[in-house]
């Protein structure tokens, strides 16, 4: 189906391809044997005698035994109304530069292409690679460039956007049915609730990989990464227990992070309330416990360790087993609570029907 409404196939659609659909039929990928991955097959007839009318066809959803079972009302999308056109990315500089990462805690230094420009005003880098439910999984929140080529730096000034956008790909649940459908710009203001819902919930993700590594070796310097969406103040964590003697002298003469401000300055909801609630539960538990733990695997050695070091470094340790149920709890009612208002606001288009027949 990637020939119809990819972003890379628009033009082949629109020049080469534009013929009038007649009918089709779709199904599972994994009716075929041997087949890997989860995507829909089409059969589809064209009339090459005519051009296409509009650009939206309906599809039969066909189960296993050749029934139909629905209808997928298939929209041809532009390239211009994708969700990775929704905002302009800010321009790294040429002179500022971070060391590229893999993951949260895994320095990338090698490659032809490094990607590991930055700015100044720097706070993380989000990957968007692609734009559909096939690449969701690679969406990711570091702390340093991401090595990924859909990577863009996140700045104060997209902030809001940048995290609504990571929420809006990563609470939908892909299946075999929505694998190639394409995520959109929004056709509606959105509520700040609504943003600072995902805002919230994207801090708590598993995907939300950032982290805070000190002497960091790249091409022959040293860098110290702060972790900028550490969510609490100074002021507040001044007041838990901390079991490392180490990171209560050295936050003494440093700074809240930009999420643990914004988080102060900013009216949210009761569910990312309870969110919140939640997840300082999971921290206090990690910082009353830090010397029971081994670490140094996780590469914490600051007191903005980031919730991939944290969320990591307790369950290897079998530590905070009901904080962390308690907060997934949480996470996922804001999860369902943000859902269907990912297709209100256009995000998505409603485009399977299993009721029309």
């Amino acid at each position: 189906m990637k020939y119809l409404n990819a972003p890379d196939s628009i033009e082949y659609r629109d020049r080469h391809f534009n013929f009038k659909y007649e009918k089709g039929f779709l199904f599972h990928s994994k009716c075929f044997h041997g087949v890997a991955g989860d995507f829909p097959i089409g059969f589809l007839i064209w009339n090459l005698q005519e051009p296409r009318s509009n650009n939206i066809i309906n599809v039969d959803i066909s189960n296993s035994t050749g029934t139909t079972i629905g209808i997928k009302h298939l929209k041809l999308i532009d390239k211009k109304d994708v969700l990775n056109n929704w905002f302009n990315r800010p321009e790294n500089s040429k002179d500022y530069i971070l060391p590229a990462l893999s993951n949260g805690i895994t320095v990338k230094q090698g490659n032809a292409d490094t990607r590991h420009r930055a700015r100044p005003d720097f706070l993380a880098s989000i990957c968007s690679k692609g734009n559909d439910f096939q690449n969701a999984k690679y969406v990711t929140i570091l702390s340093s460039p991401n090595v990924s080529a859909g990577a863009f730096t996140v700045t104060e000034n997209i902030f809001d956007k940048s995290l609504v956008l990571f929420a809006v790909r990563k609470i939908p649940k892909p299946t075999w049915l929505n694998d190639r459908n394409q995520f959109l710009i929004p056709n509606k203001i959105l509520p700040t609730e609504f943003i600072n819902d995902c805002i919230i919930w994207s801090l708590f993700s598993n995907s939300n990989q950032t982290t805070s590594l000190r002497s960091v070796k790249y091409f022959n310097r040293i860098y110290n990464i702060r972790n900028n969406f550490f969510p609490f103040t100074i002021d507040e964590i001044k007041k838990w227990e901390i079991r490392d003697p180490d990171m209560k002298i050295e936050m003494v003469n440093d700074t809240d992070r930009f999420v643990a401000n914004w988080i102060s300055k900013n009216t949210i909801s009761e569910e990312s309330k309870r969110v919140l609630s939640a997840g300082r539960i999971v921290y206090k538990a990690f910082f009353s416990n830090i010397n029971k733990m081994a670490t140094h695997k996780w590469k914490i050695e600051s007191w903005d360790a980031g919730w991939y070091q944290i969320r990591r470094c307790l369950v290897e340790h079998g530590i905070g087993k009901d904080e962390l149920e308690e907060l997934s709890k949480m996470h996922d009612l804001l999860g369902t609570k943000i859902l269907p208002q990912i297709e209100e606001y256009g995000f998505l288009d409603k485009d399977e029907v299993f009721d029309e027949i």
